[in-house]
């Protein structure tokens, strides 16, 4: 007939899986009690019962007032509205902080610094050195308003000015006289002595003019005799 063997009787007979140690069962029993109880107890406290009515659901329901915007309760009223209050604040300044990140530190109408009174702070910003960029905002050597040069009117203190340019010498550009016109294209006039010279281009022109005529016109085929009279003569006799 098979007998029952508790675990105790078997832990302390020594059989392969347990260790022989007197007072070990108990605490092993005590342990596994413990991991019980620490897996199916509770552990946030439990809140006291209290008897919900439909009255109780009625005013949670209507805390809020839509009409006049407000808490029906004064104190959660006051609370919400510090909150409120604490969260604008806390966004102004990080919009503030932002745009200083990326924008000037005066203000460019009245040109006050934004910065004022966190100069002792460690992330206040620190002025650069100077040092002289040229042609950082103009090719001219002037002020394109003013046309006065850069020395006289800038907006930079009189040593943080841009140097004035050398003086550069003139290049003569040398042209020559070939080809070069003595009157206007446009209106055909001479730039000097017109009247003096149209007479003597109309000379000119009348004796080149003579000149071709006697070439090509020297006996007439039609009167059969010549164009000049003194030729004609001298033929006849």
């Amino acid at each position: 007939m098979a007998t029952t063997v508790s675990i105790k009787e078997a832990m302390l007979a020594g059989s392969g899986n347990f260790i022989q140690q007197e007072g070990y069962y108990s605490t092993w029993k005590q342990e596994m009690n413990n991991y019980t109880d620490t897996r199916t107890a509770w552990k946030e406290p439990l809140e006291p019962y209290v008897k919900r009515t439909y009255k109780d659901v009625k005013a949670r329901e209507t805390s809020y007032d839509p009409i006049v915007q407000k808490f029906r309760d004064p104190a959660v009223e006051k609370a919400i509205e510090k909150a409120e209050q604490q969260n604008y604040i806390d966004v102004i300044a990080k919009n503030k902080d932002r745009s200083l990140r990326y924008e000037q530190t005066y203000n460019v109408v009245n040109f006050e610094n934004k910065l004022k009174g966190l100069e002792d702070r460690p992330d206040y910003p620190k002025e650069k050195p100077w040092y002289f960029r040229a042609r950082a905002g103009t090719n001219a050597d002037y002020n394109i308003l003013s046309n006065i040069p850069l020395q006289e009117h800038h907006f930079a203190a009189p040593e943080k000015r841009p140097p004035a340019k050398e003086e550069k010498k003139e290049k003569v550009k040398k042209m020559t006289t070939t080809g070069l016109r003595d009157y206007n294209i446009i209106t055909g006039r001479y730039l000097e002595y017109h009247e003096d010279k149209l007479k003597a281009d109309q000379e000119i022109q009348r004796a080149e003019a003579a000149h071709k005529y006697w070439q090509k016109h020297d006996f007439d085929p039609l009167l059969c005799r010549h164009y000049d009279e003194s030729k004609e003569k001298e033929f006849q006799e």
